[in-house]
């Protein structure tokens, strides 16, 4: 496959819950929702061209709190608007990947922001193992397998359909957070 900008067509870390079809992902953490959208559909009439014709792929954003309660892109475009462009440009899931200084309880209450906006298109949120902090020199995130398993139960219960996880996730993170999913 080949990259179109940062619309990049890969999952940073596994995603622990499948949905039963291959879907392409679009990482929009530098771009506009615009922007991100007018890729998206480019890269779709390609693919339709060449006979593809798979579903709509996944679109997923970096956020970070803009305010308390608010989220915003680093380029200044909110949940709302960001899903809504997704949606329109043909995205099967919307969602969220890594983020900047969001703790845990955040990302359950953007999961929560995320499945509102969306409506009925399924979304993916795949949250940092913690905000991470500087050790010397070592990035450092803080949440334990547990607390990403609690969270994940979380967003499972605001409404979201795909949990995984980005920076500072582990193995045993996403071990925990499958064993969690599949219990319920």
């Amino acid at each position: 496959m080949r990259r179109i900008g940062f619309a990049v067509r890969f999952v940073k870390r596994a995603m622990v819950r499948r949905i039963g079809f291959d879907r392409r992902l679009a990482d929009c953490t530098f771009r506009r929702s615009g922007e991100c959208a007018t890729l998206w559909n480019a890269d779709r009439r390609e693919d339709r061209l060449r006979g593809g014709g798979r579903a709509g792929g996944v679109v997923t954003y970096a956020f970070q709190k803009a305010a308390p309660g608010v989220f915003k892109t680093m380029m200044g475009t909110s949940v709302e608007e960001a899903v809504s462009r997704a949606v329109a440009a043909g995205a099967g899931i919307v969602g969220a990947n890594c983020g900047t200084s969001l703790d845990l309880d955040d990302y359950v209450e953007l999961g929560k922001e995320l499945t509102a906006a969306a409506g009925t298109t399924p979304v993916a949120l795949q949250p940092n193992a913690a905000a991470p902090r500087m050790v010397g020199e070592e990035t450092v995130y803080d949440a334990t397998p547990g607390q990403m398993a609690s969270a994940a139960r979380e967003l499972l219960q605001v409404g979201v359909r795909i949990v995984g996880g980005c920076c500072g996730t582990t193995p045993e993170h996403l071990a925990t957070v499958a064993a969690a999913v599949r219990q319920g």
